[in-house]
Order: structure tokens, then sequence, then C-alpha cells
């Protein structure tokens, strides 16, 4: 009876599509079923007796195993997510549980662990995510969506592009993708990052001075207008232009002819131009802030980036690109993040919008 007992054990076991193997208080693993088998590649009689780091091989075994977890603090660990090296010293990504085993008097005698192949289900996320990438951007959400509809739209045509957005939302990946898209995209794409430009050198800068024209100017030298010329000019928080700069900025951009500081030849130039800001332009208008002429040029037609907490269905796929991307930079293989910090996550505000959550 007992020997049939036994061999019934051993069929509900083989018969479970989960790899399962128990292990005794030395890690020494004492049945393994036959999913275990075809999962990891060693048959039965190679595993049993040996020490279960030894047949898994997994990068949990050293810092994380979760029998050892089980074991420490009596508690069941489920649905940890694990790489294994095959028998073949292929690698394959499992979902592991674990749980102690106990005699009649409640005394720690092993454990038991339970895995699955996972594979289809990580290729599944890697096609999701791909499916919602664009030009560097992550989101499904529906503005998000909307937004890159927008960004393939605009592409083809070579209208004045205003992209408005708090800090952190990705303004210049939106300007990258509609140069990079466009038929300009062999063309340069030049940033003029305006909040660190002093006020006294932002016309140089922009425009380019001749020798002599000021102090210091020992050379002719070019503007980003004219390093931008068959390209795109993306200018970067345009509300910080100084006021006296303002003028011939829009006198640039109708006519796409300007002067260098302290020169009398006229040079014109083919160039796009996006501009980005994170305030109302509106309101630096009536401020009296900003040129009400410059405004109406710039904003001929206009992308919102939504903040990142009106979009946060997208924070987890934000969360599992940055995880790839930093696995790739540091050589590390974090599969992703705990659902109690994922919740976390999903009910902060992220002030610092995109950014701040790839820095977090």
């Amino acid at each position: 009876m007992r020997k049939l007992d036994e061999r019934r054990f051993e069929v509900i076991l083989d018969s479970i599509a989960d790899g399962v193997f128990t292990v005794d208080t030395e890690w020494r693993i004492e049945l393994f079923n036959a999913a275990a088998e075809r999962i990891t590649g060693y048959k039965a009689e190679e595993a049993i007796g040996r020490v279960c780091r030894e047949i898994l091989r997994a990068n949990l075994c050293d810092y994380d195993c979760p029998i050892r977890r089980a074991i420490e603090t009596g508690e069941p660990v489920t649905n940890c997510e694990a790489v294994i090296t095959r028998k073949d010293g292929s690698l394959l990504p499992i979902s592991v549980s674990a749980s102690v085993i106990r005699d009649e008097e409640g005394r720690i005698v092993g454990a038991v662990e339970t895995f699955r192949d996972i594979s289809e289900l990580k290729m599944l996320e890697i096609e999701l995510l791909d499916a919602f990438q664009f030009a560097g951007m992550v989101g499904r959400s529906r503005k998000m969506q909307e937004v890159f509809e927008l960004i393939e739209m605009l592409a083809q045509n070579d209208v004045t592009v205003l992209i408005q957005g708090e800090t952190g939302t990705g303004k210049s990946l939106v300007a990258r993708a509609i140069h990079f898209l466009s038929p300009r995209g062999d063309g340069p794409f030049v940033v003029v990052n305006c909040p660190s430009i002093p006020e006294t050198l932002f016309e140089s800068e922009l425009f380019g001075h001749v020798k002599g024209a000021f102090t210091g100017a020992i050379s002719d030298k070019p503007g980003r207008f004219e390093l931008a010329d068959g390209g795109t000019l993306f200018l970067d928080e345009v509300a910080e232009i100084p006021t006296h700069v303002q003028a011939k900025l829009l006198r640039a951009i109708e006519d796409k002819e300007f002067e260098r500081v302290g020169g009398s030849r006229t040079i014109k130039v083919d160039v796009r131009i996006i501009a980005a800001t994170n305030r109302d332009l509106k309101a630096e208008v009536e401020a009296g802030r900003f040129r009400e002429d410059l405004y109406y040029r710039l904003n001929v037609v206009t992308i919102r980036i939504p903040p990142l907490r009106e979009r946060r269905e997208d924070i987890p796929l934000l969360v599992q690109f940055f995880v790839e991307k930093f696995n790739a930079k540091f050589g590390k293989e974090i599969k992703g993040v705990s659902e109690g910090a994922m919740d976390l996550l999903l009910r902060y505000d992220w002030p610092g919008n995109v950014r701040e959550l790839e820095n977090a």
C-alpha cells in the first residue's frame, strides 16, 4: 500500500505542467518531476542527490534564493522571476515559487520549489514594448498615441512647430523625431538651449558675428541659423530668448535671411524652425515678456506633451523600457519591479515627469 501511494504521487507529480523539485535541509534534490526535466534539460537521475544550484544555475542562487528566503522567513515565496542556465548552456527565464516542508512536529525538513518557463511571456512583453515605442519614446496611452500620429503627419510638412510640455516630458525627443522622420532628416539638427546662453551673447550665438564686432570677436563665426541650413533649428525653452533678440529672430524666421552681428552682408538660409517651451507663451505675451507677432509665427502648429500624471497607464511600459536600457548599459539582469514598488510608482505624481522616472 505504501509503494502504491508513492507511485500514485509520482504519477501526479509528473502530470503537473510546472517543474517541481524538493530538497532536504542540505539543499540536495530528492524529487525531480518530468516538467523539471523538460525545462532544465537534466534527467531526474542526474539531478537527484545534487545541490539544487548545481542544476538550476540561476542568477538568483547567490543573492536571493527563493528556497533560502522561504526557510528563513517561514513564508511562501511566489512568482519570483529568475534566469536559469539549462544543461545545454542556454538561458531561460522562469517564474519561481517556493515553500518549506515540515514534519509532524512542525520542524522544517526541506523545501519544495515550483517553476515554469516564461520565455514566451517575455517575448510577448518585448513585442508589446516594441509595439508602443516610437522614435525613442514609449506610450500606449491614447494621448501619447495621438502625439505619435501628429509627429508622423508634421514630419512630412515643413511648417513651424511649437512643442508645449512640462519639464521632463520629452520635448526634445519629439523635436528630433519630427526632424529625422522628415525629408530634412539627412540635414543638420541644431539645438539652441536658450536658458544656457548668456543674454549678451544670444544674438551672436543665433546669427554669428564678424571679426571685430565686439571684444573677443577675433574671427568670423557662423551662428546656429547658418549651421542649421538645409535642416532644422530647435529652439529649446524659447520663452527664455531676450526681448531685444526677438525682433531679429522674427525676421529670420519670416524671410529666412539675416546679417551676422557687426556685418552688413545678408545671409539666406533654408531652415525649419521647431520651438519648445514649458511656459504658457500666451501669458508671456500678455505680461510683455514675449513678442506677440513672434508668438503667432512660432505657434503655427502646436503639440502638447501630456505630463506623466495624465498618462499613468504608460508607467509600467516606461519602467520596463528603462530596466532594459540600464541592464544593457550596466551589464545587469534586473527583470522588473515588485507589485508593491509598481503600486508606489503608479500613485506618485512625478512632477519631473519621464526624466524623473528614469532617474528613479
